[in-house]
Parts: C-alpha cells; sequence; structure tokens
C-alpha cells in the first residue's frame, strides 16, 4: 500500500474512513443541528421543531460522561433511541439516559472494544488525561489461553479522574469483551 508517499508491505489492510450524518432533508424543514452537523434532539429524542422525532446516526446524543450533546453513530444507541422516539411520538414520556459510546466488533479474528472518552475529546472538555496500557501477557488467562497478544488502554481523565475510556484489543474472547463497559461505567461514578 502507498501511504504519505512511502510503501507499506502486507497481507491485508483495513480502511476505516468513518461516517457523516445526512440531516439536510431536517435542516431544511428548520430543525437545529450540532457542531458535528446532526440533528440535535432533547432526551426524549424530539428536535427543535414541533412534534417531529428523530434517532439513529443522522443525530446527536448526550454522552454520560460530559453531559454534551455529541455525534456517537453506534448500532446500539440509534436502537435504543428509536424505540423511544416511536413511545413518545405515540405520546409517552420516555427519557433517553445517554450514551457512553460503548462498541464491541469482531474483524478477522481480532476483538476491539471501546467505551467513554476519547484522549481529545477529554482534553477538549478542559481534563487532564492518564493513560495506563497493560498487555495480555501479564494476565493469568491470558497466559493459560495462549492468547497473549493483545492490550487493554485505559485513560483517566479530570480532577478525579472519573471520566474514562478503555479499549481493549486482542482475542481474550466475549468474557473480555464486555469488561470495558462495565469498567466504563464504574469510572463513571
Amino acid at each position: 500500500a502507498e501511504l504519505d508517499g512511502g510503501h507499506e508491505p502486507g497481507d491485508l489492510f483495513l480502511l476505516a474512513t468513518g461516517v457523516a450524518p445526512n440531516s439536510e432533508l431536517l435542516a431544511e424543514a428548520g430543525a437545529r443541528l450540532g457542531e458535528s452537523g446532526a440533528v440535535r434532539v432533547d432526551q426524549r429524542a424530539q428536535t427543535s421543531l414541533d412534534q417531529v422525532w428523530a434517532a439513529g446516526d443522522g443525530v446527536e446524543v448526550e454522552h454520560r460522561l460530559t453531559g454534551r450533546s455529541t455525534y456517537l453513530p453506534l448500532a446500539t444507541t440509534a436502537a435504543r433511541l428509536g424505540r423511544l422516539a416511536a413511545q413518545n411520538a405515540l405520546g409517552r414520556h420516555q427519557r433517553f439516559g445517554g450514551s457512553l459510546g460503548n462498541v464491541a466488533v469482531k474483524v478477522f479474528g481480532l476483538e476491539v472494544a471501546s467505551v467513554g472518552l476519547s484522549e481529545a475529546a477529554a482534553v477538549a472538555a478542559g481534563h487532564e488525561v492518564k493513560v495506563g496500557r497493560f498487555p495480555f501477557a501479564a494476565l493469568g488467562k491470558a497466559a493459560i489461553l495462549g492468547q497473549t497478544d493483545g492490550f487493554v488502554n485505559r485513560r483517566r481523565a479530570g480532577p478525579d479522574h472519573q471520566a474514562a475510556k478503555v479499549q481493549r484489543l486482542g482475542g481474550l474472547g466475549h468474557d473480555h469483551a464486555a469488561r470495558p463497559g462495565v469498567e466504563g461505567i464504574r469510572l463513571a461514578g
């Protein structure tokens, strides 16, 4: 592969380009957009337009660690907010508690999990960030299973070091895939 004018050898390359919100229809109707260009919704998934609710990859949601409106295009968040928006459009008064931005995926046998604030988001929120990296090789279970390739990154931010990001890369199986979410929630208070 050609990268920045240089050549990188490899058998397989994964390119992740990200997503952008498609909010043109609601913007043209007068809905308020957030900094990301996604539609701003309240905790009931209602837009700034009367009787119009929105959910999915085109909206911003509240991040549970910052309390700020954030663009988190994740399937679990979209599904939960979609159900809530439908209930509220039918007259209920349900509230969305926000998202920690947790995701877990397995690509080509490699498991990746993440929850919480990125280092850049924590710094942008004015927090000092401390980073710890823990290799799987230090875990007894990983050694027993012969799965020592991988690591866990933990970031703690803020004066009380409660706002956090936990990332896991490796193949220890589903029992470890859920741990970043559990730890991120615990660290958040």
